[in-house]
């Protein structure tokens, strides 16, 4: 029983490990269950994501294995799901949404449902139904509603820059 309990355990710490590029990788939760039949671990209440300096911090995590026990996809719930990425030393980002799913493989973000997200130097904001980013592609999409518009917030400061770069 207790091989098993370590073997789940160690598993979990390889594909976070593997995944996210070697560095460590924290997850805590007040349960954690994992399926070998489904290749899911679904971490559930106050879970809390640690990687260096970023943080994400959710109601409920599920992460699908594929048969080598590599991540397929992270998905993420919350009311709402809150995190925090530091890119490098001048990108950080804030954002939030009800529901977020990563997929590693194709390094694709979806997040769903009021979703948000800040360029923090750069004080740029990004607000829409749905939010999808390609980071191997370097494109991003929002999808708003008739209710919620996709919305672009950004400095000024921005504004007249762009536009003194296209009178040269």
């Amino acid at each position: 029983m207790y091989q098993k309990i370590i073997r789940v355990i160690l598993v979990s710490i390889f594909w976070a490990t593997l995944v996210q590029g070697g560095e460590e990788v924290e997850i805590t939760s007040r349960y954690f269950e994992s399926d070998d039949a489904k290749k899911t671990s679904v971490f559930t209440q106050d879970v809390v994501i640690t990687k260096g300096l970023d943080k994400l911090t959710a109601d409920r995590a599920v992460v699908t294995t594929d048969g080598a026990g590599k991540a397929e996809k992270f998905e993420f719930f919350g009311n709402p799901v809150v995190f925090t990425i530091k890119m490098d030393i001048n990108q950080t980002y804030h954002g939030k949404a009800l529901r977020i799913e990563y997929y590693p493989k194709t390094r694709t973000y979806h997040l769903y449902q009021a979703a948000y997200i800040e360029q923090v130097e750069q004080k740029r904001k990004v607000f829409g139904e749905e939010i999808h980013i390609d980071q191997e592609h370097k494109r991003a999409r929002v999808i708003g509603s008739k209710e919620a518009p996709a919305r672009f917030v950004f400095p000024a400061d921005d504004a007249r820059s762009s536009k003194e770069s296209t009178k040269r």
